[in-house]
């Protein structure tokens, strides 16, 4: 569940229809890459390291953990990565589902807050 997302430039950007995975991906689309909220599901093999209720933050680039760039620690420049308010409906909404959650998300410390 979504708790927070900041609002950047690129999101208008995608709004404006100058990004193509944006113009790929067609409307409807949410956008919202800057993101943070709580875990209310774990499905499949997708985690390890998280459990329902967990506060976790979401970086704008999700990788595979497979290809060539992941293997060489490179996970910015994942051949298969993922944009959430790009390639996959972003944080504007209420839930989010993240691919590969034990490599693309991190916990959020209980002294951090959503607003912070």
């Amino acid at each position: 569940r979504v708790r927070a997302c900041g609002v950047c430039r690129s999101d208008h950007h995608g709004w404006r229809g100058h990004d193509s995975d944006v113009v790929s991906h067609g409307l409807p689309f949410v956008p919202g890459h800057e993101l943070s909220g709580e875990i209310v599901e774990v499905s499949g093999s997708s985690s390890s390291k998280f459990k329902v209720g967990d506060a976790v933050a979401v970086p704008f680039i999700l990788s595979c953990g497979a290809c060539l760039e992941c293997d060489n620690s490179r996970p910015t420049t994942c051949e298969k990565q993922q944009q959430p308010g790009f390639t996959q409906w972003g944080g504007f909404a209420e839930y989010v589902a993240i691919p590969h959650a034990d490599r693309n998300m991190c916990h959020i410390p209980e002294n951090v807050s959503f607003a912070a």
